[in-house]
């Protein structure tokens, strides 16, 4: 994936902003210029490329404690012991820890305000070969639900404009959904990634335009967005059914 400075988070605050209710638990649905768009396990899936399957049976019960019963408890420690440590057997399943810790479900607390790391990652990384199977997408998808969930909630069950709100998980794939699911956007603010391998899922076979503000504006957003008509991306209600 091509190295960004900084996250560029206004089109999924603009999908937030546009958050519709659906009976389905399973699925976020967003209202842009009268057309659904869809935030599910597929799109997160397509975006991201982590596996998605299905856990595996017990998968809180598997792995161990061992390792972390030797090292610590917080993110903090974490990236404090792999920054010291040198040639060591841990070295890696630290690794992995830091990056499941600070990525799959990054905590937008730091330092000594730091959540502890979840008992989930503090098993898995126990048996890398485990870890190395195990359904991160999945998990990652559920983890972003339950912070939609809970920002929707905080807010009444409407986001409005200028909110400031910070947003724990992997939401890579939720920050590039309306560059996916609305081509006028894409264009607008999205250029392929020349280098990108054809096998490559679809947030590293595009980057963001170079401009000279640090992201994409909501007012951009929203100005492109009110030259889209529903004839420009269809009726219909927008998924990533398929590699657009």
């Amino acid at each position: 994936m091509k190295s960004e400075n900084n996250h560029r988070v206004q089109g999924m605050w603009m999908l937030l902003l546009r958050t519709t209710g659906c009976e389905r638990r399973r699925e976020v649905w967003f209202i842009v210029n009268g057309v659904a768009i869809r935030y599910g396990l597929r799109e997160h899936s397509l975006i991201s490329g982590l596996f998605c399957h299905n856990y595996p049976l017990g998968y809180k019960k598997l792995g161990g404690t061992k390792f972390v019963d030797r090292h610590f408890k917080r993110l903090e420690d974490v990236k404090k012991k792999l920054v010291k440590m040198g040639p060591h057997n841990d070295r890696l399943k630290m690794a992995v820890l830091f990056f499941l810790a600070s990525v799959v479900c990054a905590q937008t607390k730091v330092g000594h305000k730091a959540n502890h790391v979840l008992e989930v990652f503090q098993r898995e990384v126990d048996d890398l070969d485990l870890c190395k199977f195990f359904p991160w997408g999945r998990f990652s998808y559920d983890y972003m639900l339950k912070e939609i969930s809970h920002t929707m909630k905080h807010f009444g069950g409407v986001v409005k404009e200028n909110t400031l709100w910070p947003l724990s998980g992997f939401y890579v794939p939720l920050e590039l959904l309306a560059f996916e699911a609305i081509p006028k956007l894409g264009l607008a603010f999205r250029e392929p990634v020349e280098e990108a391998d054809v096998n490559c899922p679809r947030m590293c076979k595009f980057s963001f335009k170079r401009n000279r503000m640090t992201g994409v504006s909501l007012s951009a957003i929203n100005k492109e967005l009110s030259n889209t008509t529903l004839g420009t991306y269809g009726r219909t209600k927008v998924r990533l059914d398929r590699e657009l």
